[in-house]
């Protein structure tokens, strides 16, 4: 049925949510930001609109600097259980697999090296918060693949709705940022609790 499976990064792959914190916080501290929980990072925070918008210019004005603080922490990071031998076993399988994340493309192929992931993953780009759709479009067309094609396998409920945009299906995942969250409404066309239960609907 799938050609492709499209993944997310941090939140899916990588277990990557301490560390952003860590980062998050050191820079507020280092620019007298106000410190916000971690809570209030997340995408969907119930935060009023000046500390939405407060908010936003502040993770423009760090992006670089964030982003290379996370690459200096790889180690750091963890490979949710299993997920190294999924991926293996999917590709042995025949599916291509790609990344798809607004982190760098350096910092993922640092991160499947240090875990020896050597697999063929290409690697791109999604820049900004609410424009995946656009990305999963992208990559459809530049793939020419057909979007019943493509599984995408992400975590947040952002995720969700930009697969339903772009026409595709996705295993919504429940061990990473949103996975707590209700995501019943919204109607992801799968929803697993395991790396491994990945395979299950392949």
């Amino acid at each position: 049925m799938y050609q492709y499976i499209l993944f997310d990064f941090d939140g899916t792959i990588a277990d990557s949510e301490q560390v952003v914190y860590e980062n998050l916080t050191h820079l507020c501290g280092k620019y007298g930001f106000h410190k916000f929980s971690y809570e209030e990072f997340k995408p969907y925070a119930p935060l009023s609109i000046w500390k939405k918008m407060s908010l936003l210019l502040f993770l423009r004005k760090i992006e670089w600097e964030f982003k290379q603080l996370y690459g200096e922490r790889i180690d750091a990071i963890q490979a949710f259980d299993c997920m190294p031998e999924v991926l293996s076993f999917l590709q042995a399988a025949g599916y291509r697999l790609a990344i798809l994340s607004s982190n760098t493309i350096s910092n993922i192929e640092k991160f499947l090296a240090f875990y020896q992931i050597n697999l063929d993953i290409p690697v791109f780009s999604s820049r900004g918060l609410y424009a995946k759709h656009r990305s999963i479009r992208k990559f459809l067309k530049q793939h020419a693949c057909l979007p019943e094609a493509l599984l995408y396998v992400g975590d947040e409920r952002r995720d969700i709705r930009a697969c339903q945009k772009a026409g595709v299906d996705i295993a919504f995942v429940t061990w990473g940022l949103d996975g707590k969250k209700d995501t019943r409404k919204l109607k992801p066309t799968y929803r697993i609790s395991t790396p491994l239960e990945l395979l299950s609907i392949l």
